[in-house]
């Protein structure tokens, strides 16, 4: 019950309001109250002790002779936690939702009862039933209702009603927490039945855009692994990748280029110091590298700034003469060999280093490269050669080799026979090669599904792989932001596995993406009534903003008025440019820009 306070009330005190909301329960009440024990729960402490007052005003007097009629214990409930109460005196829209939450059922079961007799399969049972109750066994009729009786349960038949369905499938699925098919499916088939429930709560589950976006994908990845050509010998393909020692020695040195021949394995370790710009990298790369190898045919990496750079990409252009091949965004397994190098590299160094890892530089540097050629003096898996034979034809001399007198000499390098026996040893790894690349593809393909994105296809985004808006947890964002347009795929194949989405530019991402980071996005056009699939509005979250679509007034108290992703213009949202920067800083610097940059742009006042 609600009573609307009285004018001349207004001015009384906050404990003789409360006392007088309690008299006014009780009178509602009286015929449930009088004559039994019950509980009062009150946010408002000072009501505890109403009877144990010294001096009462007329009016207080006579509310506690009222309330001396009733048995009660009274307790006190703090306004947090008595939020039931506390929204319907706040909110006065909530007693729309109260109203439409009572007759949800009752329209419900009339829409039910108008549309069974003109339904095809259950209309005819339902007329049967009318004139033989006993015609159709398993059914049974009761308030113009058809109930179907299954292993002793008793379901209500729904009868053929996109609208009504949708609204029932939605109860189930989406007010009760958006779980899988099985909990919802088993919400539903308690309580109704009808020929395509099954697979109808399939469908739906499976087009529902929030499980989409949100939910952690439990299937194999996408995308067969597809690994790059394997070079026709030495020299011609080297892979690049840093990686961060994390300890800064003396000598300054902080992090290290790891160079790696795609055929021979032939690796080089490069020290770097912890800030190596542009010029320092290409200086080391030319010195360690093109020096004594020559100018390679291809060079793979990742999408390090110092490789997008233009004055990176113009010295391998213009001076090596060699196409970069880049990987996709946040993809290092394409660069996969680098990669490992890397974790090679750290075992090499840990038994050799000082316990203070003062000198793992020294185990690097020119004068010395120990860990660089223990790597290159041992066998590879891969090729079954030693990278150090593959790449300078023979084998280093080593300790081991003065115990053993050899019947033969070794080949003097330039000779008819030593060209001979290196081409044969080329021959042979490129056949190792091939056949571990079989087994590692048949390895790898177990464990992922082909790709089955297209061109013009909408697909979910992982939004680990996209950059975050400040003072926002990755622990809560979803887990796909999106969905959006598939524009090409990379390279020839039209399998992908790369593509290049249509990412809004505001993101500042690089737009082409792995398959194993997509979702093929399902649309909900079966479901036509289905409830919105967007979350409720977050002012403040800037990782949904969109785009500013309009200003009013000036600083310190400009307004932009936002649009947010995944809802439609209505739910556009005045917020403060104060407020905004904090949570949206790119939206708002990429509109002041183009504001700046364009007369279009400019401030409007509205009346």
């Amino acid at each position: 019950m609600s009573k609307k306070i009285k004018a001349q009330k207004l001015q009384d005190s906050t404990y003789e309001k409360e006392l007088y909301a309690l008299v006014c329960a009780l009178k509602h009440w009286k015929h449930f109250l009088l004559g039994r024990h019950f509980k009062i729960f009150s946010d408002h402490s000072t009501l505890q002790w109403m009877k144990s007052q010294g001096e009462l005003n007329d009016k207080l007097a006579r509310y506690i002779q009222f309330i001396d009629m009733f048995d009660f214990e009274l307790k006190h409930k703090k306004g947090c936690y008595n939020k039931v109460a506390d929204a319907l005196s706040r909110r006065p829209n909530s007693f729309a939702l109260i109203s439409s939450t009572h007759s949800f059922g009752v329209e419900t079961r009339q829409t039910i009862a108008r549309l069974l007799p003109q339904d095809e399969t259950f209309g005819p049972i339902v007329r049967n039933l009318q004139e033989d109750p006993n015609s159709e066994p398993g059914y049974a009729l009761s308030s113009d209702l058809l109930y179907t009786y299954s292993r002793g349960e008793e379901r209500l038949c729904i009868p053929q009603d996109q609208w009504l369905r949708t609204l029932l499938l939605s109860e189930c699925h989406d007010a009760r927490g958006h779980f899988g098919f099985l909990k919802s499916y088993a919400a539903l088939s308690q309580r109704f039945f009808w020929k395509e429930i099954q697979s109808e709560m399939l469908r739906y589950v499976d087009t529902c855009e929030l499980c989409q976006r949100n939910k952690v994908q439990r299937k194999p990845p996408l995308g067969l692994l597809k690994p790059l050509p394997i070079p026709d010998g030495p020299a011609q393909s080297v892979s690049i990748d840093f990686t961060d020692l994390g300890k800064t020695t003396p000598r300054g040195m902080r992090q290290v280029m790891v160079c790696v021949d795609r055929f021979s394995k032939y690796a080089e370790f490069i020290p770097l110091p912890e800030v190596a710009r542009v010029p320092a990298v290409r200086a080391a790369f030319s010195e360690r590298w093109v020096t004594h190898h020559g100018p390679p045919t291809s060079i793979d990496s990742d999408r390090d700034p110092r490789f997008c750079s233009d004055e990176w990409q113009s010295y391998c252009k213009d001076y090596l003469h060699s196409r970069l091949d880049m990987t996709s965004g946040h993809h290092p397994e394409a660069n996969g060999l680098a990669e490992v190098m890397n974790q090679v590299l750290f075992q090499l160094l840990r038994p050799v280093i000082s316990p203070d890892q003062q000198d793992w530089d020294l185990h690097l540097a020119r004068e010395v490269k120990r860990a660089q050629l223990m790597y290159n003096m041992s066998v590879h898996s891969s090729t079954g050669f030693s990278p150090y034979r593959l790449h300078w034809g023979r084998e280093p001399r080593q300790p081991l080799d003065d115990i053993i007198d050899k019947a033969k000499p070794d080949l003097t390098p330039g000779t008819a026979e030593f060209v001979r026996r290196y081409r044969l040893d080329v021959e042979r790894a490129r056949a190792n090669l091939f056949k571990a690349q079989k087994t590692m593809i048949e390895q790898a393909n177990r464990h992922r599904r082909p790709s089955p994105i297209r061109i013009g296809d909408h697909v979910w985004v992982a939004s680990s792989e996209l950059s975050r808006e400040e003072d926002i947890s990755p622990k809560m964002l979803p887990r796909y932001l999106g969905p959006w347009q598939v524009l090409d795929t990379v390279g020839a194949d039209p399998f992908g596995p790369s593509y290049v989405i249509d990412v809004p530019l505001h993101l500042r991402t690089y737009p082409v993406f792995h398959a194993s980071k997509l979702l093929p996005f399902t649309p909900a056009d079966a479901f036509p009534d289905r409830p919105p699939q967007w979350g409720p509005p977050i002012p403040g979250k800037g990782y949904d903003a969109v785009a500013i679509e309009d200003e009013w007034g000036t600083d310190p108290d400009r307004q932009y008025l936002v649009r947010f992703a995944f809802q439609p213009p209505s739910e556009n949202r005045w917020f403060y440019r104060r407020d905004l920067i904090k949570t949206a800083k790119s939206v708002v610097l990429r509109y002041e820009a183009a504001r700046k940059g364009d007369l279009r742009c400019s401030p409007r006042l509205h009346p």
